[in-house]
């Protein structure tokens, strides 16, 4: 059974082109350091990234 580990960027305003490359750095990083670990997927929607795992492994994460 997959679960799904969302991440909240709290009360972040960036207006402009700030955001998207802001964004996609934090994603990027995030996947860098959780690479090894293993998830199914992981995408933004509305200002909060979704993880998208195992049970298991989304424990892990948590523990990181």
């Amino acid at each position: 059974m997959q679960d799904l580990l969302s991440v909240s960027f709290g009360e972040l305003f960036l207006k402009g082109k700030n955001r998207n490359k802001f964004f996609k750095t934090v994603i990027d990083n995030i996947k860098r350091n959780i690479k090894e670990i293993g998830y199914e997927d992981m995408y933004l929607e509305s200002s909060k990234l979704y993880i998208k795992a195992d049970k298991k492994i989304l424990i892990i994460l948590l523990k990181k």
